[in-house]
């Protein structure tokens, strides 16, 4: 008997000690809930930022391959000057002779002013910003530009 009870008490000891272990289990369970809890606004707020960082890559993406598209104007730009003023040249001893050739040219290089390049106005509008500048310009706000 005496042995039952020393078991017993062995056994009563041991439950105490697992009430403990049990207890503590439980507060830890409860303080990482709360850590996860807390956390969840971060997770969320990453998870946005991962987005937009996304966003910004396709929009740099897209605004270099418009930034090539307006070096390709410019350069034909600049050959049509250079075309412009060979016919210039070409066209100014034919004034002498022909008294239309003057109007006809005033008209062609009038016509030749009209057209619209969007690009080289967004350039001239954009010229000067960083690369961070540029990479938070809005797509709606770039769309607006080049239909200048």
């Amino acid at each position: 008997m005496m042995e039952l009870r020393s078991e017993n008490a062995q056994n009563l000891k041991e439950l105490s000690m697992l009430k403990i272990v049990a207890a503590s289990a439980e507060e830890s369970r409860k303080r990482l809930y709360e850590e996860i809890e807390g956390l969840k606004p971060h997770v969320k707020e990453a998870d946005r930022l991962g987005q937009r960082c996304q966003d910004l890559e396709s929009e740099i993406y897209f605004l270099l391959k418009e930034a090539e598209k307006v070096v390709d104007l410019s350069l034909k730009l600049k050959a049509a000057n250079l075309e412009k003023a060979e016919l210039v040249k070409d066209l100014l001893p034919l004034a002498d002779y022909h008294p239309k050739a003057e109007k006809i040219f005033d008209e062609a290089a009038e016509a030749f002013y009209k057209l619209k390049f969007p690009y080289i106005s967004l350039l001239v509008e954009k010229a000067g910003q960083s690369f961070e500048e540029l990479a938070d310009v809005e797509p709606s706000s770039f769309h607006e530009t080049s239909s200048i």
